[in-house]
């Protein structure tokens, strides 16, 4: 009975404790130097933190953060939680581990950094499944379309100069394009459904290649491979891609009659429709 009673008087205890300091915790104090911190990593991700609190395991939660990369594109997150790897405080690299929920999905991962500056770079592994990537608008010339996805995988990223070294694969599901130009919705082939897109892709300094882009299609199919050169702000980086394009033959009669078109899909059973982009993202210039 004795032992009993002196459990629960340390468990009241432990409660209070935890209580009182939650209660008294300087949420903004912490904020600023949290994100203080967070930011020395590498300029090239910077964070906005509102006021954090403190949660169990030993970390900190924060509402609403803001993350801006490469001084230009800015996300906002639904919440994060940053806590540092225990096992790690008194090794030569220290980690921190983080969660956050944005657009009804999840984003994880750990950040690395050496005790010795002297040592390897910063390495950022991150993991991410189920955003709902809301309606994406391209207008360019002649195309204008939209387009709307989930988004999941995984992102690699070592720091190193200038702009550090990038793994990612990529995993789109539920892709719906729709072209919004009249002469193309007029023939009936603007709207476009892809159960699932593959990418995986690598960035070393300013330079990217794709290794793979595969888009599988209820009228057509997509296979896409190259390389490029990464430019801020991202509209002018330069694009030298090669294609093919491989209608579903079901769709190929949609075409018959329009002799511009049709002699497109004319050997369509033996091959796809090789094609081309290179200029920028900006201006795009896309051949057959």
């Amino acid at each position: 009975m004795r032992i009993k009673t002196i459990f629960l008087y340390l468990a009241y205890a432990v409660t209070m404790f935890f209580l009182i300091a939650y209660l008294r915790f300087p949420g903004e104090t912490a904020s600023r130097i949290l994100g203080e911190r967070i930011n020395r990593i590498t300029p090239k991700i910077q964070v906005e933190l509102s006021t954090v609190t403190p949660v169990i395991p030993p970390g900190f939660k924060t509402a609403n953060p803001v993350v801006t990369v490469l001084d230009h594109n800015r996300f906002s997150l639904d919440s994060a939680v940053v806590s540092p790897d225990i096992l790690t405080l008194f090794s030569s690299t220290r980690k921190i581990n983080f969660k956050a929920a944005a657009l009804n999905g999840t984003v994880k991962g750990t950040i690395s950094t050496p005790t010795d500056t002297a040592l390897s770079p910063m390495t950022l592994l991150s993991e991410f499944s189920g955003l709902e990537i809301p309606k994406v608008y391209y207008s360019k010339g002649l195309i204008d379309l939209e387009a709307m996805f989930k988004l999941s995988g995984t992102v690699e990223y070592t720091q190193n100069q200038p702009l550090g070294s990038t793994r990612a694969e990529l995993h789109l599901t539920d892709l719906k394009i729709t072209i919004l130009t009249p002469l193309v919705q007029a023939l009936g082939f603007s709207d476009f459904t892809f159960t699932h897109v593959d990418i995986t892709a690598a960035m070393d300094n300013d330079q990217f290649e794709i290794t793979r882009f595969s888009a599988p299609g209820d009228k057509l199919s997509i296979t896409l491979t190259g390389t490029g050169t990464l430019k801020l702000p991202m509209e002018k980086s330069q694009l030298n891609l090669k294609g093919e394009i491989r209608p579903d033959p079901s769709h190929v009669a949609n075409f018959a009659g329009i002799s511009s078109v049709e002699v497109l899909f004319q050997d369509t059973k033996n091959g796809g429709i090789p094609f081309t982009v290179s200029g920028t993202v900006e201006n795009p210039i896309f051949k057959l």
